[in-house]
C-alpha cells in the first residue's frame, strides 16, 4: 500500500485553517489518492461519496485562493502541484527506489498520451521538501543522518518570462535588466550553469542593498 506524506504543521497554516470542511476533506482526499505522480482522474460522484459532500469542480476555487495548488488538465485529470518532490523526491539518480520508477513511468505514459505538458515535470514547487532520515553506521551503535532532497531538476531553466517578471517585482528586482543580463551569460553563474533563477533573484536583491551603502553601480 502506498504511503503518502502529511505535514502536521498545514494545521497552522491560515490557508487550510480557513478552508471548508469538504474542502479540507478533497484536499487530503486527493493527495492520499493521486497517482505517484502526482494526478488524480477526475470521478466527483466517488469522491463526494467517499468523504460524505457534494464535491464539483467549484471545490477549485477554494483550494486555490492565494496560489495555484490544483490544475485541472484536459477534463481528465488533476494536478498537484509540488506533488513529486514533496512525495517521491529526486528522479533524476542512478539508484531510484520502486516508488521514483513508479513515478517516472507514469510521467512519461501521461506526457505520451498528451495528458500533461513535459513542463509540468520541470514546473517550479513551492511546497517544503520533507527530510530524509537515514541511519549511519557508527561503531556498534547507529547515528541518524538528516539528507535534505535536492528539487533543483524542478525549476525551469531558462525560466518562464511571465513568472520571472512577477517573481522579480514582487522583490523589488527590475526583471528586464535580470532577464537580459542573464541570458546574454547564457543563464550561467560563473562556470556553473544556473539551477535556482530565484535564488539568483534573490541574490540579486541583496546584493543591490549593498549598492547603497558602498557605492557599487550593478548587483552582478
Amino acid at each position: 500500500m502506498t504511503k503518502r506524506f502529511t505535514s502536521t504543521e498545514k494545521w497552522d497554516d491560515p490557508w487550510y485553517r480557513k478552508l471548508s470542511l469538504k474542502a479540507k476533506c478533497f484536499w487530503d482526499y486527493i493527495c492520499c489518492h493521486a497517482d505517484n505522480a502526482g494526478l488524480w482522474k477526475i470521478d466527483w460522484d466517488l469522491v463526494s461519496f467517499k468523504i460524505g459532500e457534494s464535491v464539483d469542480l467549484s471545490v477549485l476555487d477554494e483550494i486555490n485562493r492565494g496560489k495555484e495548488r490544483i490544475k485541472i488538465h484536459d477534463d481528465e485529470y488533476l494536478m498537484i502541484f509540488g506533488f513529486i518532490p514533496y512525495q517521491i523526491g529526486v528522479l533524476n539518480s542512478d539508484k531510484l527506489t520502486n516508488l521514483q520508477k513508479n513515478c517516472k513511468s507514469l510521467l512519461e505514459k501521461h506526457i505520451t498520451e498528451k495528458k500533461i505538458d513535459g513542463s509540468y515535470v520541470l514546473g517550479t514547487s513551492s511546497v517544503p521538501v520533507p527530510m530524509r532520515y537515514k541511519y549511519k553506521d557508527k561503531g556498534k551503535g547507529k547515528s541518524l543522518r538528516v539528507a535534505n532532497i535536492n528539487t533543483n531538476i524542478y525549476i525551469s531553466m531558462p525560466p518562464n518570462k511571465n513568472e520571472l517578471w512577477d517573481f522579480c517585482q514582487n522583490n523589488g528586482v527590475d526583471p528586464e535588466t535580470f532577464y537580459n543580463y542573464y541570458q546574454a551569460k547564457g543563464w550561467m553563474l560563473g562556470r556553473n550553469k544556473m539551477k535556482d533563477w530565484k535564488a539568483a533573484v534573490i541574490s540579486w536583491k541583496l546584493r543591490s542593498k549593498e549598492q547603497d551603502t558602498n557605492g557599487r553601480t550593478a548587483p552582478l
